[in-house]
């Protein structure tokens, strides 16, 4: 429990100190606005993305604006993004699939939010804690990494079979601050705990197991 907590605080500080300042940040989006904003920061860096995401949001903020739109045209508007005819398809899949089904709403439920085409675990999980507050967890390759490295968890199973990785998340969740917390955890792997991490600038290291396990090897050699 000690650990848990500690872990939980010592995110939450660092992004009350050290957080991304991103535009979907400082404002609470609707449900479908933040599903289009975590639909295009797959693959992206959020930096790039930012003013793409803003200015789509603005032409279509809600299904109903989208749903009329041309698929040439969606297209058009975010292909600097990257992957846009992969992106602009899935838009499309999406938006017919919310007029047909839930009346171009937003379910509130996480197994019709799954049901959605092109909409995986974590986009579902994420419209869940950031439009309607509820404690899921984000994993993807930065977050998880961070939650195996300090709890020394097998990393190495598919995110969407490691069932040890994924309950230790969701008992991390905290109750109050939910969207700092997971914005903190992601912020962490981005600019931190990467793949070649920068231990000596990490908030958790004292109590980090792949830290304490390195600093270890490093004295035995």
């Amino acid at each position: 429990m000690a650990e848990k907590q500690y872990f939980r605080n010592h995110i939450k500080r660092f992004y009350s100190t050290n957080g991304r300042t991103f535009f979907w940040r400082k404002r609470k989006l609707p449900a479908f606005q933040v599903l289009i904003v975590e639909l295009f920061l797959q693959k992206t860096r959020a930096e790039n993305a930012e003013n793409i995401i803003s200015q789509f949001i603005k032409e279509y903020p809600s299904n109903q604006k989208l749903y009329i739109a041309r698929k040439k045209t969606i297209f058009r508007k975010i292909s600097r993004l990257g992957l846009g005819n992969q992106r602009s398809k899935a838009l499309r899949n999406i938006s017919l699939y919310l007029h047909a089904h839930h009346r171009d709403r937003i379910p509130k439920d996480i197994n019709d939010l799954r049901k959605i085409p092109n909409i995986g675990m974590y986009i579902a999980n994420a419209i869940m804690c950031f439009a309607f507050g509820k404690r899921y967890p984000l994993l993807d390759v930065n977050t998880s990494r961070i939650i195996s490295r300090f709890f020394s968890i097998n990393n190495h199973v598919d995110l969407r079979r490691n069932s040890e990785l994924y309950n230790q998340s969701q008992k991390l969740v905290p109750y109050k601050h939910i969207k700092e917390y997971q914005w903190g955890l992601l912020d962490l792997g981005a600019l931190f705990c990467r793949t070649k991490p920068i231990c000596c600038k990490c908030p958790l290291k004292r109590k980090c197991s792949y830290f304490i396990n390195t600093s270890k090897e490093i004295i035995k050699s």
